[in-house]
């Protein structure tokens, strides 16, 4: 399956994707769909010049961004999926996450994070958000489930964000424990979502905004930091 992975890998980098990979999510059931065991992941670096200015405040234009690359993201799983059942193989699409999420538990169907982790794209950050070496936070992803026996990538077993509190630095509700993640721990024991949502439906009600939004934590972070800094925006 050598060559099919390859060819759906280069097929989003060539439509612009900035980061692909493939996850075997079957051997601990992290699959929504059981049937489905493995994941194509791939994300779309945001605009650095956008981020940058997420060190103040988050802005309309972010917003536009957020939204706009969402929508890139949404076009490029139908690709992925056609592409698979083409090959003759099952495919299920999981949507970029957006503001349509449970309320209850703060969660979505199924973490994109997940995946980008175990197809080896980055770890989960004390922000709770994936950190990449390449664009840091700064980069919003989609995952297509399969059934095709694609080669997976060698997940991430660990944190990189080492004694580094940057994140919870700037968070105005202190979502971040400063603990670091390590696969199999808990959302709720290192992070406080709760918090971090009040604060972002605050900051959306007072700008005006459709859905909850913040982002200072994807600025600070060092690896973000890096990006900008490569693409002279920093």
């Amino acid at each position: 399956m050598q060559d099919l992975t390859t060819e759906i890998s280069g097929m989003l980098l060539e439509q612009n994707a900035s980061l692909v990979g493939v996850a075997d999510l079957g051997d601990d059931n992290l699959s929504p769909v059981s049937t489905l065991p493995k994941a194509v992941i791939f994300g779309i670096a945001l605009n650095p010049e956008i981020v940058a200015s997420l060190r103040d405040s988050p802005s309309a234009a972010y917003v536009g961004e957020y939204t706009g690359v969402n929508g890139l993201l949404a076009s490029l799983g139908a690709r992925v999926a056609a592409a698979l059942e083409d090959a003759g193989y099952r495919s299920f699409c999981v949507a970029p996450t957006t503001g349509d999420f449970d309320k209850e538990t703060l969660s979505a169907v199924f973490p994109h994070k997940t995946a980008a982790t175990r197809a080896g794209l980055g770890w989960v950050g004390k922000c709770a958000l994936l950190v990449t070496r390449e664009y840091g936070s700064a980069i919003r992803f989609a995952t297509v489930l399969t059934d095709a026996p694609l080669i997976p990538g060698t997940p991430v077993t660990r944190s990189f964000c080492g004694e580094c509190t940057e994140c919870r630095t700037v968070c105005p509700a202190d979502a971040p424990s400063g603990r670091e993640w390590y696969p199999g721990l808990a959302r709720d024991d290192f992070w406080d979502a709760r918090a971090c949502y009040a604060e972002a439906q605050r900051v959306a009600d007072a700008m005006g905004f459709a859905h909850p939004v913040c982002g200072r934590c994807i600025a600070a972070c060092p690896w973000t930091q890096r990006y900008l800094q490569r693409a002279g925006k920093y």
